[in-house]
């Protein structure tokens, strides 16, 4: 059994919707141009995948990560295409962990993602972005018990009109470690750029820590750019406040973090990619 059939299964089926999938070191997933499709794979075997997206086409992508395999996925959005793709890491993150995107004019690209931290590692995901293109980062991760995660995230503006947001909510539980490292640049060119970047931490724990390092690199004047990051604690008044109406204070934490997750579930706009967000966030 190749690669393709590891992660794809029965990836000839793909055909009808005008994807094709080779093998090789690197598993190449080409959508034809004006097509529409779904594409829903598990990290079953250790090779990267390389997407390319054709004109006009209208794509969502599943990514079920594996705690134990690389995850590494390059994306080619062509021109005017539609792509969102959802990167599952509930069971775990792995070692290896880059996403990236490249954008073509009039694209528009949006990474979405539930990440949980068992262990240590470090995760890219970026985009780099064209003119009049747009390009989003939506996500939740928690981090739990011992571990040590950095997650860098960029949003990178090349040309003209591009526009851009990211918006990432994290906790941490027992005497985990998180950083999140946050950048939008713009170029000298990417006059125009409108873009925004928010991180969120709420430490459960007060043995964990997080660290929110948002970051602006700006070589254009005529652009706008703003980025903020908040780490607190749950609220002890609503706490209480659940508590005297009958509920056990852990049950009253989680619904709590429940709200703090929630507020990503307005931005998914995908309806597949926004069942599965809501199926994993009951399990926080």
């Amino acid at each position: 059994m190749d690669a393709r059939q590891k992660m794809f299964g029965d990836y000839r089926q793909l055909k009808a919707a005008g994807v094709q999938v080779t093998g090789g070191a690197r598993v190449t997933v080409a959508v034809a141009a004006n097509r529409t499709a779904v594409i829903c794979f598990k990290r079953t075997a250790k090779n990267p995948v390389v997407f390319e997206i054709g004109r006009n086409a209208r794509v969502t992508i599943t990514d079920d990560c594996s705690p134990t395999l690389p995850a590494l996925s390059d994306v080619v959005a062509g021109p005017g295409s539609a792509v969102d793709y959802f990167i599952n890491a509930q069971t775990g993150l792995p070692a290896a962990f880059c996403y990236q995107a490249e954008l073509s004019a009039e694209s528009s690209f949006h990474w979405y993602f539930w990440l949980r931290s068992h262990a240590s590692s470090d995760g890219v995901i970026s985009i780099n972005q064209a003119e009049r293109s747009s390009g989003s980062i939506f996500g939740g991760l928690v981090s739990d018990e011992q571990s040590e995660f950095t997650l860098r995230l960029t949003n990178n503006h090349r040309a003209k009109h591009s526009r851009g947001v990211m918006d990432v909510k994290a906790i941490g539980r027992g005497s985990a470690r998180l950083t999140i490292d946050g950048l939008i640049r713009v170029a000298s060119r990417a006059a125009f750029t409108d873009s925004y970047l928010t991180q969120d931490g709420v430490l459960v724990s007060p043995a964990a820590e997080i660290r929110m390092v948002p970051n602006l690199e700006i070589s254009n004047n005529e652009v706008k750019a703003s980025h903020s990051a908040t780490v607190g604690q749950l609220d002890e008044h609503a706490i209480h406040y659940l508590t005297c109406r009958g509920l056990t204070p852990a049950v009253a934490r989680r619904l709590l973090v429940k709200g703090f997750f929630g507020r990503l579930l307005e931005k998914i706009e995908p309806p597949m990619i926004k069942t599965e967000f809501s199926r994993l966030l009951a399990d926080v």
